[in-house]
């Protein structure tokens, strides 16, 4: 996605930004953070929608009517993701995934969701319909015969080509993760937690469902995970960075995870705690870190959404998860989106694109790798209140404003002014 305009949705009402590989919306709370990023994630799933309902089809019909009942699918998605539309204003979200290539969301007169699909995709749609026919005819003959590999094969082969039309129209094939605030929670209640599946909204669903399956990686300590991966891999993979990454989680973390049976935290070989005990920035942070880790060590690509990185976490361990989700960014195509209500983590996404320009400018930064600093020019990062919303991004000096990231402590200080002013005065 190259650019999400929301209007009248929620507390939003109206937001337009060009998405680059790191996101930064910070504002007060109930301002419309979370509404924003779970919309990009939302318009981000429709390709995965589209792929899924080809994967499904059964029959002519299907073919015949794939775009109604695509419709249909993302009005169901639409429900378990926002709740019922019959209370909501009339909205519209745009998502753009290049100039002409578009979906559009909004909300009818009778209070229904419509689709509106630029000509581009239609057209897409139509020229792979006999495609679309092939693959049907080839899945029902291997329902007759399972074990007929010309067909099989050929069945891949029309699968694929279709799937990178599909994909050219989204120009990318990144799947999102939504990483939700209240991590601590699902720390808590561990496997107990898949239970509620069918209790939650579609965001906390995926991501309990991430963690179920990646959990099993974590059967040793990180150390023997890489050891593992280099040994068994025939990838290239980064080392480097991945040992970077290591060094910032045991950091944060105060040592390491592994899953036997049981959740645990190892401060060394034999010393641990459960996880459901371990303190609450420890839970919070837990499942990002576990995620850009795998992520990172088995090369897999995905756009993350990170809801308040921050929570319960130590302004020097907020620096170093900022570094972690900087690094994550560097490699290719992954784009970042956060929100947050802390001034560290401006701060700190500040100094990486300070170290940034140092390095464009040829010179070196001792203290930051340089996998670790960002190109101003791939950092959006927003105000968001429900008054307006607006970029606070100091396109001169290629920094955030600093006149933004702390508003609080600048209030503080003049109370803090008036109240000396006033003892004075009493004296």
């Amino acid at each position: 996605m190259k650019r999400i305009i929301i209007k009248n949705f929620g507390p939003v009402k109206y937001f337009d930004m060009e998405i680059k590989k790191i996101n930064i919306l910070i504002g007060p709370q109930a301002s419309g953070k979370s509404t924003i990023v779970k919309s990009i994630y939302f318009m981000d799933r429709i390709r995965r929608l589209t792929l899924k309902m080809i994967q499904d089809m059964k029959g002519e019909e299907d073919v015949f009517h794939f775009l109604r009942n695509l419709n249909k699918r993302i009005r169901k998605e639409f429900v378990l993701a926002f709740g019922t539309t019959r209370h909501m204003e009339r909205f519209e979200i745009t998502a753009y995934f290049n100039d002409e290539n578009f979906i559009q969301l909004f909300l009818d007169n009778e209070r229904w969701v419509k689709i509106y699909y630029s000509e581009s995709f239609v057209k897409t749609i139509d020229s792979l319909k006999k495609l679309f026919k092939k693959y049907v005819s080839l899945k029902l003959k291997l329902l007759e015969n399972p074990f007929d590999e010309k067909s099989r094969n050929k069945s891949f082969f029309i699968l694929t080509n279709i799937y990178k039309e599909i994909n050219s129209f989204f120009d990318d094939v990144n799947n999102s993760l939504f990483i939700p605030a209240g991590r601590s929670v699902i720390s808590i209640l561990g496997d107990n937690i898949l239970e509620l599946k069918d209790k939650i909204d579609l965001f906390l669903k995926e991501y309990i469902e991430e963690i179920s399956n990646i959990k099993e990686f974590f059967n040793m300590s990180i150390e023997d995970l890489v050891e593992n991966r280099k040994k068994l891999s025939n990838e290239k993979i980064d080392f480097r960075k991945i040992s970077i990454a290591s060094d910032l989680i045991k950091k944060i973390l105060k040592g390491y995870y592994v899953y036997d049976k049981e959740e645990k935290l190892f401060f060394d070989k034999n010393k641990y705690v459960k996880l459901n005990l371990a303190s609450s920035g420890q839970q919070e942070a837990l499942w990002i870190l576990n995620i850009v880790f795998i992520y990172l060590l088995f090369n897999r690509k995905s756009n993350l959404i990170i809801e308040e990185p921050e929570a319960h976490l130590f302004p020097n361990a907020q620096k170093d998860i900022v570094k972690l989700v900087s690094l994550y960014s560097n490699i290719s195509n992954n784009k970042v989106f956060i929100t947050t209500h802390s001034p560290y983590i401006l701060a700190s996404f500040n100094n990486l694109i300070f170290a940034g320009n140092i390095y464009s400018n040829g010179k070196k930064v001792p203290f930051i790798e340089k996998d670790i600093s960002i190109n101003f020019n791939d950092v959006n990062a927003f105000m968001i209140s429900l008054k307006e919303n607006y970029s606070i991004l100091d396109e001169e000096i290629k920094q955030i404003k600093s006149e933004e990231i702390d508003q609080v402590s600048e209030i503080l200080n003049k109370e803090y002014e008036k109240l000396l002013n006033l003892e004075l005065k009493n004296e």
